[in-house]
C-alpha cells in the first residue's frame, strides 16, 4: 500500500444539481472526469481499457472482474454483472480502517448507516484509469485508490489515505484484495468446479517481501495421474 497525497484541481461544471453533477478534474497533470456523490446512486458499472492484453470491469461499489487476454485467464472471477455487483464484500479491494478506536470499512453499505459519507470516482479521459474516492466527514479521512494497468507488472492498485482535518490521528490499517485466481482456471472450471478449485490452491506468503503466490497445488483432472501446474498468480506491495 503506498500512501500519498495526490495534487487535485476540480473544474466545476456550472448549474448541475449535486447527483448529476460531473466535472473535469486534474490529478498530477492528467484530466479525469469526475461523479460526485455516488452514495446518494445505485450501484452502476462501468470499463478500463488497456494498451496491452488486459480487461477490467468494475461495480461503483468496488466490487470486480478482471484479467488478461480473456475470461479464461481471469485474475478475479468472471461472472455476469449481477453477480460481479453482488459480490462487494469477497471480491476486489478490501480495507479495514482504525482511527483513534472507531472502525471504518470504505465503499462498504452498512458504513453509510454510521457515519457521514461523501463517494466519488474519477476516469481519466483515456480510459485506462479508474480512482475510487470516499471521505469521512466525522474522522476526517479522505480514502482513494487508484486502478491502473501495466505491461510488465499486470494490475496496479495505488492507495492513499489523506487527513483533512487538523488533529493528529492514530490510524490501525489493513488494506488488501479478495477471492484472486490462481493461475490456470478457466472460466468453465470456475463456474462448474470453484468447490474443486477452493479445495487445490494454495497460497504460500513470504512476509520479508509481501510478496504471496497463489497457485494450484495441482491441475484439476479427472484421471489418476499427476498433473503439475507451472504457473502461480503473484502478488506483491510497497
Amino acid at each position: 500500500m503506498k500512501i500519498q497525497t495526490p495534487n487535485i484541481l476540480t473544474k466545476a461544471t456550472a448549474n448541475q444539481s449535486p447527483i448529476q453533477a460531473s466535472q473535469i478534474v486534474e490529478i498530477d497533470d492528467e484530466s479525469f472526469v469526475a461523479i460526485d456523490h455516488l452514495e446518494e446512486m445505485p450501484d452502476f458499472f462501468l470499463s478500463m481499457v488497456s494498451a496491452d492484453d488486459h480487461w477490467f470491469f468494475v461495480a461503483t461499489n468496488g466490487a470486480l472482474s478482471a484479467g488478461r487476454k480473456s475470461p479464461d485467464h481471469a485474475l478475479f472471477p468472471y461472472y455476469t454483472v449481477d453477480k460481479i455487483t453482488a459480490n462487494w464484500n469477497c471480491t476486489g479491494p478490501q480495507t479495514i480502517i482504525q482511527c483513534n478506536g472507531t472502525t471504518w470499512e470504505p465503499f462498504k453499505p452498512y458504513d453509510k448507516r454510521r457515519f457521514a459519507l461523501e463517494q466519488r470516482i474519477y476516469k481519466n479521459l483515456n480510459g485506462d484509469s479508474i480512482i475510487f474516492e470516499e471521505t469521512n466527514k466525522q474522522l476526517d479521512l479522505c480514502y482513494r485508490y487508484r486502478w491502473r494497468t501495466s505491461t510488465e507488472y499486470g494490475f496496479v492498485r495505488t492507495v492513499t489515505l489523506e487527513n483533512i482535518g487538523d488533529e493528529q490521528l492514530d490510524l490501525h490499517i489493513v488494506d488488501g484484495l479478495a477471492d484472486l485466481l490462481p493461475s490456470g482456471i478457466d472460466a468453465r472450471t470456475q463456474l462448474g468446479f470453484s468447490c474443486l478449485v477452493d479445495a487445490y490452491r494454495l497460497s504460500e506468503f513470504n512476509p520479508d517481501n509481501k510478496l504471496l503466490v497463489h497457485r494450484m497445488a495441482a491441475s484439476i483432472i479427472d484421471e489418476a495421474v499427476p498433473l503439475e501446474c507451472l504457473l502461480a498468480t503473484t502478488v506483491w506491495s510497497i
